[in-house]
């Protein structure tokens, strides 16, 4: 069931998206989860054993526009992803 303006709401279109993504660069989630809300998010690496991570913001959509929040939030999610993955094993809470 679809819970945003924007869900991806067909299988097809869930492949196509997953197929432009780069977990190398932050995502953006426009209205696809709540409407008037976006998000960025982005993949943390870490060691094989470990389990992944992730950070995320969400704001209310009527504040930042998806290319906004590219533009000025997406840099300092990579820097902060860099950092966190090069955290050393067990500084992290589990």
């Amino acid at each position: 069931m679809p819970c945003g303006p924007r869900s991806i709401v067909t299988h097809r279109e869930l492949i196509l998206e997953l197929r432009e993504l780069d977990v190398r660069e932050p995502i953006i989630s426009d209205e696809e989860f709540v409407g008037g809300a976006r998000s960025i998010a982005m993949y943390v690496p870490r060691p094989d054993e470990k389990r992944p991570i992730g950070i995320e913001v969400t704001v209310p959509s009527r504040h930042l526009t998806v290319s906004a929040m590219q533009e000025r939030i997406g840099p300092a999610f990579v820097y902060a992803a860099n950092l966190i993955s090069q955290v050393p094993d067990g500084s992290l809470a589990e």
